[in-house]
């Protein structure tokens, strides 16, 4: 995550900041990614036409029990 997957988010023009969240239960960690982006534009810029679909690299499988097929957004509200 931090060799790869953080650096290439942040290197993504309208990423606003990119963080791997994590924790152990037993034998097996759980990994949580969680990216900000200006506008669904930059998201799409990472993740295709389709950005609704999970982005995964090459090596995870070897390194993942599951994976899933489709990611999560949400509106930031500030005030």
């Amino acid at each position: 995550m931090r060799k790869v997957a953080l650096p290439d988010y942040k290197s993504i023009s309208g990423n606003r900041g990119a963080f791997c969240l994590h924790r152990i239960d037993g034998d097996i960690a759980h990994f949580e990614m969680l990216t900000f982006w200006g506008d669904v534009d930059a998201i799409m810029r990472l993740a295709g036409e389709d950005f609704q679909l999970a982005k995964y690299y090459d090596f995870d499988r070897a390194f993942l029990v599951e994976l899933a097929p489709n990611v999560l957004h949400y509106t930031v509200y500030k005030e």
